[in-house]
């Protein structure tokens, strides 16, 4: 994996940067978890997590959980309409 990121860093000139990344193992033993960890130099978590702002679930996520979303779009709603 850190063979591919670094093919994409030189193929494309973006680099990857391993701090900001985290293993989020769905449905994986806690061995494979370790490893991956390991083999990429980061940390692991767990479910909900979110990404690019937006609530992500292996499951189907309740109204709770996107509340927080739905009360930041309704909070520009006004200043875009004007």
């Amino acid at each position: 994996m850190s063979n591919i990121l670094r093919i994409f860093g030189e193929a494309t000139g973006l680099r990857a940067n391993l701090q900001k990344y985290a293993v989020v193992p769905i449905g994986c033993a806690e061995d494979q978890t370790e490893l991956a960890k390991r083999t990429l130099g980061c940390q692991a978590e767990e479910f909900p997590i979110k990404y690019l702002g937006l609530p992500l679930a292996p499951y189907k996520l309740t109204k709770a959980d996107l509340q927080p979303l739905v009360d930041k779009v309704m909070a520009k709603l006004p200043s875009w309409k004007g």
